[in-house]
């Protein structure tokens, strides 16, 4: 499930997070069970630890039952992206994502994403007032093209107008993608780092 407003609606996903193919035998007693949430392996990375063949090893002898006996169950590590759970995602052919008006604070816009490979993927982005209009000097032709994989990427404008001239007031984010994903975006303070919108 993902919330995108702190927690009072969700919405669910029809397939889970660690499918019981993945790689096997996740479907038993006490199958696929996380064992401690969440946990920050590095700067990049979160790392999940969940149960597999929890007694699922051996059969005896009658056909499609498995014993639930010996402690044959282990630990599987998966790891995924910084805020990589949930994406929006372009072929080849490209797309776009508009967002709902809001106000941000900060000077600095910085996404998560990648794009693939490097001489065709790209992610663009376009500033636009309440009404859809394109903010001049933050436009998506105006977008230096990102490319690559990265967690914490600051976006630029060829005209070096500062996002941070329209803090306090509603905007829209046009997100231009081809081939590509966009996991997450957010505003920083550039003077301090501090986060304050996503």
């Amino acid at each position: 499930m993902a919330s995108r407003d702190g927690g009072s609606t969700f919405l669910r996903y029809g397939e889970a997070l660690i499918p019981n193919e993945a790689p096997r035998e996740r479907d038993g007693n006490r199958g696929n069970y996380m064992a401690r949430g969440l946990v920050r392996g590095n700067e990049r990375e979160y790392f999940v630890y969940a149960t597999e063949g929890y007694g699922y090893e051996d059969t005896d002898g009658i056909e499609g039952f498995k014993k639930l006996s010996a402690p044959s169950g282990r630990l599987r590590r998966f790891v995924y992206r910084i805020d990589g759970f949930v994406s929006a995602r372009a072929g080849v052919s490209g797309g776009a994502i508009v967002t709902k008006p809001f106000i941000f604070q900060g000077d600095n816009l910085v996404i998560n994403y990648i794009a693939w490979p490097a001489h065709s993927g790209e992610v663009q982005v376009e500033m636009e007032d309440a009404d859809g209009k394109p903010i001049e000097g933050l436009t998506v032709d105006n977008c230096a093209p990102l490319r690559g994989d990265e967690i914490s990427q600051s976006v630029a404008w060829k005209s070096h107008v500062k996002v941070g001239a329209f803090a306090g007031q509603p905007v829209r984010l046009r997100f231009q993608l081809k081939h590509a994903d966009l996991f997450s975006f957010r505003f920083v303070d550039s003077t301090n780092g501090n986060n304050n919108a996503r």
